[in-house]
């Protein structure tokens, strides 16, 4: 797995804010759908979001963004699984590794949802999947 991490002044901010509210260290961070994406191991996954999601409440007050905590993704092969916890509630039928690209099947009306206005969405995601897999293209069907 390729990680790039970058990390500015307000990323250092929100993951020490995250570690104060949850007591689980986040690996990193990151804006997808103007929802604020927290990745941490995934055997902390539970005690990060807390029990009936206090901890994610708390957070979303205290940052003033909707929050979502994701299982960090430790080789190639979990790319499927994050691609899937990245976009629920959306559901898509299949996720397909290729080479350096992905492919992501949906029905019409998900694939409106990923790739958003003006690819905005999809861009992001391409983005993001760059940066922890090295992918280099990622296709919607």
């Amino acid at each position: 797995m390729r990680v790039i991490a970058r990390f500015d002044n307000k990323k250092i901010q929100q993951l020490n804010m995250f570690e104060k509210v949850n007591g689980v260290k986040a690996k990193n961070c990151f804006v997808y759908n103007n929802t604020l994406v927290f990745l941490v191991s995934k055997n902390s996954v539970s005690k990060a979001i807390g029990k009936n999601a206090k901890n994610v409440k708390i957070l979303a007050s205290k940052l003033g963004k909707s929050i979502k905590i994701v299982a960090e993704p430790t080789s190639i092969e979990d790319v499927e699984e994050f691609i899937r916890s990245l976009v629920f509630p959306l559901v898509v039928k299949s996720v397909k590794l290729k080479g350096n690209e992905i492919v992501i099947e949906a029905n019409k009306k998900v694939r409106a949802l990923l790739l958003g206005k003006g690819k905005r969405k999809l861009k992001q995601l391409n983005e993001i999947l760059s940066q922890l897999f090295g992918i280099k293209k990622v296709v919607v069907k």
